[in-house]
């Protein structure tokens, strides 16, 4: 596997305490070739204002707990080894391109020629922000809820589909596949395809 999202925020009151809730956004817009070689992009998007209340004010800071999370996660420090991080006046960004790129690790996430078919899998909690490893709050009332995260992952195959798995699919046309949901709803995704 090589190299290697918009996110809100809002602050709810619940009783004395503070919740902050983050929706962060992912997205992954691949295509894979009939030598099972991935081109496209993965970029995550995340809030400054809701991680300024766990302490993250830059974007060095941002990078370091990517970063951090990255370097627990067997395969997923790959995906963004060649990852380009940036910011806006609102989020921060991670994105990662690929051209031709074999995806292929312990974490889920490759994709493999497998006789005539394409086989492609996913684990889609690389790209949850809750998972990202984003310190809590350093004030004991407020909470961190990352858990409405949303995750949109759209491949396009060389062949025919020949199955996917089914929490929140779309079929676009008879090449493509779209998963949207949560890491929670989603979890790894798979497909395989004809070849050509």
């Amino acid at each position: 596997m090589k190299k290697s999202g918009k996110v809100r925020s809002a602050l709810v009151a619940a009783g004395a305490a503070l919740m902050v809730l983050v929706t962060g956004c992912a997205t992954a817009d691949l295509s894979v070739d009939s030598a099972a070689r991935v081109s496209g992009t993965i970029s995550v998007d995340m809030a400054k204002d809701s991680l300024a209340t766990a302490n993250v004010t830059s974007l060095d800071g941002f990078r370091a707990i990517i970063g951090q999370r990255l370097s627990k996660a067997p395969g997923a420090g790959q995906l963004f080894s060649s990852a380009v991080y940036s910011e806006t006046e609102s989020n921060y960004n991670v994105t990662a391109t690929y051209s031709k790129s074999a995806f292929d690790d312990a974490a889920s996430t490759y994709a493999r020629v497998n006789g005539s078919r394409i086989a492609f899998s996913m684990d889609t909690s690389i790209f949850d922000p809750s998972l990202l490893g984003i310190p809590a709050a350093t004030d004991s009332t407020d909470a961190v809820d990352l858990s409405s995260a949303t995750i949109t992952v759209t491949v396009k195959f060389p062949g025919k589909l020949y199955r996917n798995s089914k929490a929140g699919a779309t079929r676009v046309d008879a090449r493509t596949v779209k998963w949207e949901g949560t890491a929670a709803d989603l979890g790894i995704v798979t497909a395989t395809s004809r070849r050509r």
